[in-house]
Protein backbone atom coordinates (compact mmCIF):
# COMPACT_ATOMS: atom_id res chain seq x y z
CA UNK A 1 0.00 0.00 0.00
CA UNK A 2 1.75 3.08 -0.84
CA UNK A 3 2.03 6.16 1.33
CA UNK A 4 -0.90 9.00 1.50
CA UNK A 5 1.99 11.63 1.66
CA UNK A 6 5.84 11.38 0.97
CA UNK A 7 8.57 14.02 1.43
CA UNK A 8 11.35 13.55 -1.15
CA UNK A 9 14.58 16.46 -1.61
CA UNK A 10 15.71 17.76 -4.76
CA UNK A 11 19.35 18.59 -5.35
CA UNK A 12 20.57 21.63 -4.29
CA UNK A 13 18.94 22.02 -0.72
CA UNK A 14 16.32 20.15 0.14
CA UNK A 15 13.69 19.82 -2.34
CA UNK A 16 10.53 18.08 -0.85
CA UNK A 17 8.02 16.26 -3.18
CA UNK A 18 4.53 16.37 -0.98
CA UNK A 19 2.08 13.96 -2.42
CA UNK A 20 -1.42 14.90 -1.73
CA UNK A 21 -4.01 11.81 -0.70
CA UNK A 22 -6.91 11.76 -2.65
CA UNK A 23 -9.74 13.39 -1.57
CA UNK A 24 -8.13 15.89 0.99
CA UNK A 25 -8.65 19.23 0.19
CA UNK A 26 -5.43 20.69 1.18
CA UNK A 27 -2.39 19.74 2.31
CA UNK A 28 -3.09 20.03 5.87
CA UNK A 29 -5.46 18.15 6.41
CA UNK A 30 -3.18 14.99 4.56
CA UNK A 31 -2.88 12.17 6.66
CA UNK A 32 0.45 11.56 7.77
CA UNK A 33 3.68 13.73 6.47
CA UNK A 34 6.80 11.35 6.16
CA UNK A 35 10.06 12.60 7.83
CA UNK A 36 11.49 15.91 6.25
CA UNK A 37 14.99 15.21 5.02
CA UNK A 38 17.59 17.59 5.42
CA UNK A 39 20.09 18.77 3.23
CA UNK A 40 24.08 17.52 3.40
CA UNK A 41 26.43 19.67 1.20
CA UNK A 42 28.83 22.55 0.47
CA UNK A 43 31.85 20.73 -0.04
CA UNK A 44 35.88 22.48 -1.02
CA UNK A 45 37.84 19.87 -3.49
CA UNK A 46 40.90 20.16 -4.76
CA UNK A 47 40.51 19.59 -8.22
CA UNK A 48 43.59 19.30 -11.22
CA UNK A 49 46.36 21.01 -9.48
CA UNK A 50 44.06 23.83 -8.30
CA UNK A 51 41.67 24.43 -5.73
CA UNK A 52 37.81 24.47 -6.55
CA UNK A 53 34.98 24.68 -4.63
CA UNK A 54 32.55 22.15 -4.98
CA UNK A 55 28.68 21.88 -4.08
CA UNK A 56 25.09 21.33 -4.16
CA UNK A 57 21.73 20.76 -2.57
CA UNK A 58 21.52 16.61 -1.68
CA UNK A 59 18.19 16.22 -0.40
CA UNK A 60 18.68 13.54 1.73
CA UNK A 61 20.09 13.66 5.54
CA UNK A 62 23.09 14.59 6.41
CA UNK A 63 24.34 11.63 7.95
CA UNK A 64 23.98 9.17 4.82
CA UNK A 65 27.52 10.77 3.77
CA UNK A 66 30.35 9.21 5.79
CA UNK A 67 33.82 10.94 6.62
CA UNK A 68 35.39 8.13 5.54
CA UNK A 69 33.16 7.85 2.33
CA UNK A 70 34.61 11.88 1.58
CA UNK A 71 38.03 11.06 1.83
CA UNK A 72 40.98 13.38 2.49
CA UNK A 73 40.77 15.72 0.41
CA UNK A 74 38.07 17.72 2.11
CA UNK A 75 39.16 21.51 2.63
CA UNK A 76 36.07 22.38 4.19
CA UNK A 77 31.76 21.34 4.59
CA UNK A 78 29.25 22.61 5.38
CA UNK A 79 25.23 21.23 5.24
CA UNK A 80 23.17 23.23 3.13
CA UNK A 81 20.69 25.74 4.49
CA UNK A 82 17.12 25.43 3.49
CA UNK A 83 17.03 29.42 3.22
CA UNK A 84 19.54 32.27 3.00
CA UNK A 85 16.62 34.79 2.55
CA UNK A 86 15.13 37.39 4.54
CA UNK A 87 11.54 39.00 3.84
CA UNK A 88 12.58 41.39 1.15
CA UNK A 89 15.36 38.96 -0.24
CA UNK A 90 13.91 36.05 -1.26
CA UNK A 91 17.00 34.26 -3.03
CA UNK A 92 20.49 33.16 -1.74
CA UNK A 93 23.62 31.74 -3.08
CA UNK A 94 24.99 28.09 -3.03
CA UNK A 95 28.92 29.49 -2.67
CA UNK A 96 27.59 31.55 0.49
CA UNK A 97 26.09 28.46 2.60
CA UNK A 98 27.99 28.52 5.73
CA UNK A 99 30.08 31.98 4.98
CA UNK A 100 27.53 34.69 4.15
CA UNK A 101 30.82 37.13 3.00
CA UNK A 102 32.19 34.15 0.56
CA UNK A 103 32.29 35.69 -2.81
CA UNK A 104 29.34 34.63 -5.36
CA UNK A 105 30.33 32.17 -8.09
CA UNK A 106 28.74 32.41 -11.36
CA UNK A 107 29.46 31.44 -14.73
CA UNK A 108 31.18 33.77 -17.22
CA UNK A 109 28.58 35.09 -19.56
CA UNK A 110 30.88 35.64 -22.24
CA UNK A 111 32.09 32.29 -22.90
CA UNK A 112 29.27 29.11 -24.57
CA UNK A 113 28.27 27.11 -21.59
CA UNK A 114 27.70 24.25 -23.39
CA UNK A 115 25.02 21.74 -21.61
CA UNK A 116 24.20 17.93 -22.65
CA UNK A 117 21.00 15.65 -21.38
CA UNK A 118 21.37 12.12 -20.71
CA UNK A 119 17.49 11.03 -21.03
CA UNK A 120 18.34 7.41 -19.93
CA UNK A 121 15.01 6.91 -17.55
CA UNK A 122 13.62 10.31 -17.79
CA UNK A 123 10.47 9.55 -19.83
CA UNK A 124 9.19 10.76 -22.49
CA UNK A 125 9.66 14.27 -23.71
CA UNK A 126 12.62 14.86 -20.80
CA UNK A 127 14.98 16.52 -23.39
CA UNK A 128 12.63 18.62 -24.36
CA UNK A 129 11.63 20.42 -20.92
CA UNK A 130 15.05 20.29 -20.43
CA UNK A 131 15.26 22.69 -23.24
CA UNK A 132 12.47 24.89 -22.25
CA UNK A 133 13.94 25.18 -18.54
CA UNK A 134 17.78 26.22 -20.05
CA UNK A 135 15.96 28.64 -22.80
CA UNK A 136 13.61 30.29 -19.64
CA UNK A 137 17.60 30.25 -17.74
CA UNK A 138 19.13 31.79 -20.20
CA UNK A 139 16.15 34.63 -20.64
CA UNK A 140 16.52 35.58 -16.86
CA UNK A 141 20.55 35.44 -16.87
CA UNK A 142 21.80 36.32 -20.34
CA UNK A 143 23.84 33.16 -19.79
CA UNK A 144 25.02 32.05 -23.49
CA UNK A 145 23.40 28.40 -22.50
CA UNK A 146 23.97 26.12 -25.63
CA UNK A 147 22.34 22.40 -26.27
CA UNK A 148 25.24 20.67 -27.34
CA UNK A 149 23.00 17.45 -27.52
CA UNK A 150 23.09 13.98 -25.79
CA UNK A 151 25.28 11.87 -23.52
CA UNK A 152 25.91 8.92 -21.26
CA UNK A 153 27.67 10.79 -18.89
CA UNK A 154 25.72 10.44 -15.73
CA UNK A 155 27.60 12.96 -12.94
CA UNK A 156 28.82 11.09 -9.93
CA UNK A 157 29.03 7.85 -11.80
CA UNK A 158 32.45 6.70 -12.42
CA UNK A 159 34.90 8.39 -13.70
CA UNK A 160 33.42 9.32 -17.25
CA UNK A 161 34.63 12.69 -18.34
CA UNK A 162 31.85 15.48 -20.07
CA UNK A 163 32.63 15.91 -23.69
CA UNK A 164 34.83 19.12 -23.97
CA UNK A 165 32.02 21.48 -25.36
CA UNK A 166 30.38 20.54 -22.59
CA UNK A 167 30.46 22.10 -19.13
CA UNK A 168 27.04 20.85 -17.42
CA UNK A 169 24.73 17.82 -18.04
CA UNK A 170 21.27 16.48 -16.65
CA UNK A 171 21.08 13.50 -16.39
CA UNK A 172 18.60 10.78 -14.70
CA UNK A 173 19.36 7.86 -12.52
CA UNK A 174 18.77 5.40 -10.43
CA UNK A 175 19.39 5.46 -6.49
CA UNK A 176 22.98 4.04 -5.50
CA UNK A 177 24.36 4.31 -9.50
CA UNK A 178 26.05 7.99 -8.85
CA UNK A 179 27.03 9.16 -5.61
CA UNK A 180 24.60 11.98 -5.91
CA UNK A 181 21.39 9.55 -5.63
CA UNK A 182 22.18 7.52 -2.59
CA UNK A 183 20.07 4.71 -1.77
CA UNK A 184 16.98 5.24 0.51
CA UNK A 185 17.41 4.22 4.19
CA UNK A 186 14.56 1.81 5.56
CA UNK A 187 11.94 3.98 6.07
CA UNK A 188 12.85 7.23 4.40
CA UNK A 189 12.23 8.38 0.54
CA UNK A 190 14.73 8.09 -1.79
CA UNK A 191 16.53 11.55 -2.95
CA UNK A 192 14.33 13.22 -5.81
CA UNK A 193 17.43 15.10 -7.34
CA UNK A 194 20.75 16.79 -6.95
CA UNK A 195 21.99 19.92 -8.33
CA UNK A 196 25.04 21.71 -8.00
CA UNK A 197 28.99 22.47 -9.36
CA UNK A 198 32.35 23.30 -8.71
CA UNK A 199 34.30 26.72 -9.19
CA UNK A 200 37.45 28.45 -9.03
CA UNK A 201 38.49 31.79 -8.17
CA UNK A 202 37.43 34.54 -10.71
CA UNK A 203 37.51 38.53 -11.20
CA UNK A 204 35.62 40.76 -13.38
CA UNK A 205 36.78 43.98 -15.06
CA UNK A 206 37.07 46.05 -11.60
CA UNK A 207 39.21 43.51 -10.20
CA UNK A 208 36.35 42.18 -7.56
CA UNK A 209 36.48 38.81 -6.52
CA UNK A 210 34.33 35.98 -7.50
CA UNK A 211 33.81 32.54 -7.67
CA UNK A 212 34.32 30.93 -11.35
CA UNK A 213 31.88 27.98 -12.60
CA UNK A 214 33.79 25.51 -14.41
CA UNK A 215 31.25 22.39 -14.16
CA UNK A 216 27.53 21.88 -13.38
CA UNK A 217 25.36 19.04 -13.05
CA UNK A 218 21.89 17.87 -12.16
CA UNK A 219 21.15 14.48 -11.34
CA UNK A 220 16.98 13.47 -11.11
CA UNK A 221 15.58 10.39 -9.97
CA UNK A 222 14.35 8.40 -12.83
CA UNK A 223 12.07 6.21 -10.29
CA UNK A 224 9.66 9.09 -9.54
CA UNK A 225 7.61 10.24 -12.33
CA UNK A 226 6.00 13.47 -11.68
CA UNK A 227 3.72 15.09 -14.35
CA UNK A 228 5.02 16.42 -17.21
CA UNK A 229 5.38 20.17 -18.13
CA UNK A 230 5.30 23.25 -16.45
CA UNK A 231 1.94 23.95 -15.02
CA UNK A 232 0.52 23.79 -11.61
CA UNK A 233 0.00 19.57 -11.40
CA UNK A 234 -2.16 17.23 -10.12
CA UNK A 235 -4.29 18.59 -6.93
CA UNK A 236 -3.18 14.92 -5.66
CA UNK A 237 -0.33 12.59 -5.62
CA UNK A 238 3.18 13.85 -6.27
CA UNK A 239 2.43 17.97 -6.34
CA UNK A 240 4.55 19.60 -8.69
CA UNK A 241 5.92 18.88 -12.17
CA UNK A 242 8.93 17.41 -13.73
CA UNK A 243 9.40 21.11 -15.26
CA UNK A 244 9.25 22.46 -12.09
CA UNK A 245 12.15 19.95 -10.75
CA UNK A 246 14.33 20.64 -13.60
CA UNK A 247 14.37 24.42 -13.59
CA UNK A 248 14.97 23.96 -9.37
CA UNK A 249 17.73 21.91 -9.93
CA UNK A 250 19.35 24.12 -12.69
CA UNK A 251 18.77 27.11 -10.43
CA UNK A 252 21.53 25.53 -7.86
CA UNK A 253 23.32 24.93 -11.30
CA UNK A 254 24.49 28.28 -11.88
CA UNK A 255 24.20 29.14 -8.25
CA UNK A 256 21.05 29.96 -6.63
CA UNK A 257 20.45 28.50 -3.21
CA UNK A 258 17.16 27.39 -1.52
CA UNK A 259 14.61 30.36 -0.28
CA UNK A 260 11.62 30.37 2.56
CA UNK A 261 9.54 32.04 0.35
CA UNK A 262 7.15 29.51 -1.41
CA UNK A 263 6.33 31.34 -4.58
CA UNK A 264 10.20 30.74 -5.78
CA UNK A 265 10.75 28.21 -7.97
CA UNK A 266 14.12 27.70 -5.02
CA UNK A 267 11.70 27.20 -2.53
CA UNK A 268 12.81 23.65 -0.90
CA UNK A 269 9.52 22.12 -1.29
CA UNK A 270 7.50 20.64 -4.36
CA UNK A 271 4.21 22.62 -4.33
CA UNK A 272 1.03 22.94 -7.01
CA UNK A 273 2.16 25.85 -8.97
CA UNK A 274 2.84 27.02 -12.16
CA UNK A 275 6.74 26.48 -13.15
CA UNK A 276 7.72 30.08 -13.39
CA UNK A 277 10.56 32.48 -11.78
CA UNK A 278 9.21 34.40 -9.12
CA UNK A 279 10.45 37.39 -8.51
CA UNK A 280 13.20 36.57 -6.09
CA UNK A 281 14.48 34.11 -8.37
CA UNK A 282 14.45 36.36 -10.81
CA UNK A 283 16.27 38.77 -8.87
CA UNK A 284 19.06 36.03 -7.68
CA UNK A 285 19.31 34.56 -12.07
CA UNK A 286 19.99 38.78 -12.55
CA UNK A 287 23.47 39.12 -10.18
CA UNK A 288 24.06 35.87 -11.54
CA UNK A 289 24.68 36.50 -15.32
CA UNK A 290 25.23 38.80 -17.78
CA UNK A 291 24.54 41.96 -15.56
CA UNK A 292 28.14 41.68 -13.47
CA UNK A 293 29.46 41.62 -16.39
CA UNK A 294 32.70 38.89 -17.78
CA UNK A 295 34.77 37.14 -15.78
CA UNK A 296 38.80 36.25 -15.94
CA UNK A 297 41.03 34.33 -14.69
CA UNK A 298 43.25 36.61 -12.95
CA UNK A 299 43.14 40.61 -12.37
CA UNK A 300 43.30 42.78 -15.08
Amino acid sequence: MKPSVAALVVTGAMLAAVCQPLGASSLTQAARPAPQAVASDLTQLPLTGEVLQETGIADTLADLVDDDDIGDDIVGEAGAASSTSSASRHYGFLSRQGNSRAPVARWNPCTSIGYRVNPTGGGSGATAEVKVAAARLRASTGLPLVYRGTTRVVPGKGTAAYPNDTQIVIAWSKPGVTRYLPRARQGQYAVAGYGGGSWSTGYDAKDRKWGRFVRGYVVLNGTYHFAHGFGAGPRYGWQGTRGQLIMHELGHAVGLDHTSDRSQIMYPTMTRKRAVYGAGDRTGLRYLGRANGCLYLTPR
